[in-house]
């Protein structure tokens, strides 16, 4: 408190009859606490944060403060004397404000920073097999920190008909031919060489002849079948074998890599199978179109103007996907069978004065008279 008059630093004193005589005073505010306070108290390796210290004052009032800053440990966080607290290394750390006397303190955490997978790698411990055989797959994932990890990833062939692989990375061979393995894992993906899969018998046989099957000959345009081949050996043994495939049309039917065919429009196809210098072609598949389906049903009455009693008939016309119309006998009905009534062969009896209408109900599409 500041009084006008008088020489600075003399306090008030009361005087007898209710009256005092002032003295000029000023009671200085001191600083009774140093509260920190920090928007992270927790933070990874080289990351900082800012520390505010708020004076409380003997008078009640609170301020916000730039105190003399240190921290207990440097080696695990600094402070500048701005208050930004920058973490060095794991540990747990006091950051210490002192300001007129008063100190305030506030601890921080340092961990280390979760780590992301940076790289996947494959591994497979033979990339030659015989047909029979298995062998094993495993994945190795490399973390931001450095740091590496064997891992599960989810497993895909280049070639089915060549190897499976389990979950757990275990590889058997099913045919001759050549296969890569992918691991994927947390978005990353690995692949391994390329695994080779030869026969279980001499390497001085030689194939004679490729014959190619195929599951069914007969398809719809958008059905699919497979077609698979057999090499038979100089020696009279016999093996499945993952050929390349090739299709005499693909206009009409495709051949994926594994022998998924698939049929594309109307037409006949063969589709080939070449290996080892080897080919051999699967059987003549026939394309057809889809069937027609049934887009609307039409009514048509001979007579639309009846007197009680006279009669008159009706027909249905059904209009095709494909845009054929056929004449087809519906399921008959009448609006109102008090003014006429309608037999299944499509013969109208006027009963009654009135108005009527007669629907034709035909797989599913109806139609109604005039």
């Amino acid at each position: 408190m500041v009084s006008c008059g008088g020489q600075p630093g003399s306090p008030t004193t009361p005087t007898s009859g209710g009256s005092s005589s002032t003295s000029n005073s000023t009671t200085a505010l001191t600083v009774t606490s140093l509260e920190l306070r920090a928007s992270e108290t927790t933070l990874t390796i080289g990351a900082t944060t800012a520390v505010i210290a708020t004076a409380t004052y003997s008078d009640g009032t609170t301020a916000t403060v730039m105190p003399i800053w240190s921290t207990s440990d440097p080696a695990v966080a600094t402070v500048t004397q701005a208050g930004t607290v920058t973490a060095v290394a794991v540990g747990t750390v006091t950051v210490i404000a002192s300001h007129e006397g008063r100190s305030g303190t506030l601890e921080i955490s340092v961990v280390v920073p979760t780590a992301t997978v940076s790289s996947l790698s494959v591994s497979v411990s033979s990339t030659t097999l015989t047909v029979g055989t298995t062998t094993s797959v495993s994945a190795t994932a490399t973390y931001s920190d450095g740091t590496t990890a064997t891992v599960t990833p989810n497993w895909s062939l280049s070639n089915t008909g060549v190897v499976t692989v389990s979950s757990s990375g275990t590889v058997t061979a099913l045919a001759v031919g050549t296969v890569t393995i992918t691991g994927t894992y947390e978005g990353l993906s690995g692949a391994t060489s390329a695994i080779t899969v030869v026969s279980p018998f001499s390497e001085s046989r030689t194939i004679s002849s490729l014959s190619v099957s195929v599951t069914d000959a007969s398809l719809d345009v958008d059905e699919s079948t497979t077609v698979s081949a057999t090499a038979t050996y100089s020696d009279g043994t016999t093996a499945t074998v993952t050929p390349s495939w090739t299709s005499s049309k693909t206009g009409v039917a495709t051949v994926s890599s594994s022998g998924t065919v698939t049929a594309v429009a109307a037409g006949t196809v063969t589709i080939t199978g070449t290996y080892e210098g080897q080919s051999g072609t699967s059987p003549t598949i026939t394309v057809s179109a889809a069937a027609p389906t049934l887009s609307s049903v039409s009514v048509s009455a001979s007579d639309t103007s009846l007197d009680v009693d006279e009669t008159t008939s009706v027909s249905a016309t059904a209009t095709y996907s494909d845009g054929t119309t056929a004449t087809v006998t519906p399921s008959w009905s009448s609006s109102n069978t008090g003014v006429a009534t309608v037999s299944s062969s499509g013969t109208v009896t006027a009963v009654a004065a009135g108005t009527v209408t007669i629907t034709g109900t035909y797989e599913g599409q109806s139609g109604t008279s005039p």
